[in-house]
């Protein structure tokens, strides 16, 4: 009987083989010794989970390996992991789990099974991505009060008391700030199709500067 395997992908926000080596050695201690631990790179591990006698893993698990690593040596560690596969099908649950890697921004661990829109975006070239940034918040990149305003904007979902509230700024004050970024991008925060625009675009300059 085929035996079904599951790829998770591991990527370290700086490039030093011995923190990735000493990494490498911390999961392999609390993972089954018949799944194959492979560094990649200097900053990648590869993980391959096989499901003949061990269980599934558990977020709560990830979430502690993802968590020690970053108490004991002081990074960030991305996860993506690729769906549930038979082993002939081995490379459909490594690029999933590459492409999960690619959005994991936020907790930084991503779930292939859990991208939605981010399956649409991942085949756009680098080059495409970079020009849309360019158009869209370039001028306010140079601009960091209120390039850090737009983010708090987005990731408080567009709510003006929440990004207020997390900015420590009076409401009046995010008013005109989302009004400088409405004259300077010429996309207005508080419109829902420039909302998506300048959504988009800070989410393609998050993957150039995690995946430069």
């Amino acid at each position: 009987m085929d035996e079904t395997k599951q790829v998770i992908l591991f990527a370290i926000n700086q490039e030093d083989s011995i923190f990735q080596k000493r990494i490498w050695q911390d999961v392999r201690n609390v993972i089954s010794q018949k799944d194959t631990l492979i560094r990649w790179g200097n900053n990648r591990l590869f993980w391959m989970h096989t499901f003949h006698q061990s269980k599934q893993i558990k977020p709560d698990f990830l979430k502690a390996i993802q968590h020690n690593c970053e108490s004991n040596f002081f990074i960030e560690l991305h996860i993506g992991i690729g769906d549930i596969a038979a082993s002939h099908e081995l490379y459909r649950s490594y690029e999933q789990a590459l492409t999960a890697l690619h959005y994991s921004t936020n907790s930084r661990i991503s779930y292939h099974t859990d991208l939605q829109l981010e399956l649409c975006l991942y085949d756009i070239s680098d080059e495409t991505k970079k020009e849309f940034i360019t158009r869209t918040i370039g001028d306010l990149m140079d601009h960091k009060q209120l390039f850090e305003t737009l983010k708090a904007f987005l990731e408080n979902e567009s709510s003006l008391q929440k990004t207020a509230d997390t900015l420590f700024i009076h409401i009046n004050t995010l008013h005109y700030r989302l009004s400088r970024i409405h004259q300077m991008t010429g996309l207005d925060p508080k419109r829902f199709k420039d909302l998506v625009n300048l959504y988009l675009a800070n989410m393609f300059l998050e993957e150039h500067t995690m995946f430069p």
